[in-house]
C-alpha cells in the first residue's frame, strides 16, 4: 500500500464523504507552478487550480513572500471590527476597478459562497423585494443561500430541503442544448422566451430583487453567456430589477458588464 492509499484509509472514518468531490485517490503534498506532487512522489499537471483559486500557480514566489511578510506582521484581524492597513489601502483600489457607474463600496467576505449569500441579503434589503432569479447549471457556493441559488447537481438539494424560499431558476443558454438545424438567433430567441416566462406567468418583476448571472459557467461546463442574449436582458423595459453578476475572472468581469446595468459584483477566486 502506498502513502496515498494509507493516508486516505486513515482519513476515511473521520471525514464525511459528502464533503469532497472524489476525482482521484491522491493526497497532495506540494505544488510548484502548474504541477502538484502527491505523497508518493507522483507529479500531475494541475488543470483545476484549486477551483481556480490558485491561478497564479502553486508557491508563486511573490505570493509566498507576501504571505510570509504579512504573517510576521499580523496574521489576521476581522474587518468587521477594525480596519487593517492593507485592507484599508486595497478597498479603494478594488472599488475603482469595478465597472459600475456612480458611487461604489465593497464588503469583505470569507469566500465566494459568503459573497453570494451577501448578495441575497444586500439585494433584498436595498430593493425591499423578496425574489432572486438564477440559472440552471449554476454553481454559486455551498453555504445555504448560495447553494439554493445553484443548480448544477441534484446532490446540492437532495435530502436537505426545503431550500431558501423566493429563488427561481431559468434555463442557462447552454450551446449543447441547441436543436438540430437551429440558428443562433433562433436559439437566443428561445432562451429569451424561457427567461421571460416566469415574469409573464407567476413572478412579478416588481417583487424581484436580483438576477444572478455567471457570464461564464464553470461547474456547468465552461459555458459562456451569449452576448446577444445579454443585450436582450438589459434592454427589457418591463423587468425593472437589479442585475447582479457572479464573476470568476477579471476577463469575465470586464466583458459582459459593459452591456448591462450591473449593481453588485461578487468577485472571488482570481
Amino acid at each position: 500500500m502506498g502513502d496515498n492509499e494509507r493516508l486516505l484509509a486513515n482519513e476515511a472514518p473521520a471525514f464525511s464523504r459528502a464533503a469532497r468531490v472524489k476525482y482521484y485517490n491522491i493526497v497532495i503534498r506540494s505544488g510548484k507552478g502548474a504541477v502538484v506532487t502527491d505523497v508518493d512522489g507522483n507529479d500531475y499537471i494541475d488543470l483545476l487550480a484549486s477551483a481556480s483559486s490558485t491561478n497564479t500557480g502553486h508557491a508563486h514566489p511573490h505570493v509566498v513572500k507576501a504571505i510570509q511578510d504579512q504573517a510576521a506582521r499580523l496574521i489576521q484581524y476581522t474587518a468587521a471590527y477594525f480596519a487593517t492597513e492593507n485592507e484599508a489601502k486595497l478597498a479603494p483600489r478594488l472599488a475603482a476597478l469595478a465597472p459600475i457607474s456612480g458611487p461604489k463600496a465593497l464588503a469583505w467576505g470569507n469566500s465566494g459562497s459568503d459573497a453570494n449569500d451577501a448578495i441575497i441579503k444586500f439585494a433584498r434589503a436595498y430593493t425591499g423585494r423578496p425574489n432572486i432569479v438564477s440559472f440552471t447549471g449554476a454553481y454559486h457556493g455551498s453555504t445555504y443561500g448560495s447553494q439554493t441559488l445553484s443548480a448544477v447537481s441534484l446532490n446540492m438539494s437532495r435530502k436537505i430541503g426545503p431550500m431558501l424560499p423566493g429563488v427561481v431558476k431559468v434555463p442557462f443558454p447552454d450551446p449543447w442544448k441547441r436543436l438540430t438545424d437551429e440558428t443562433d438567433d433562433a436559439f437566443v430567441d428561445r432562451m429569451f422566451a424561457a427567461f421571460k416566462l416566469p415574469f409573464e406567468t407567476y413572478l412579478p418583476a416588481e417583487e424581484t430583487a436580483a438576477i444572478l448571472i455567471e457570464p461564464i459557467q464553470g461547474d456547468g461546463g465552461s459555458l459562456r453567456h451569449r452576448r446577444s442574449l445579454w443585450k436582450k436582458f438589459t434592454n427589457l423595459p418591463t423587468i425593472t430589477v437589479s442585475y447582479l453578476l457572479l464573476m470568476r475572472s477579471i476577463k469575465a468581469w470586464a466583458e459582459p458588464v459593459s452591456g448591462g446595468p450591473s449593481k453588485i459584483l461578487a468577485w472571488n477566486q482570481t
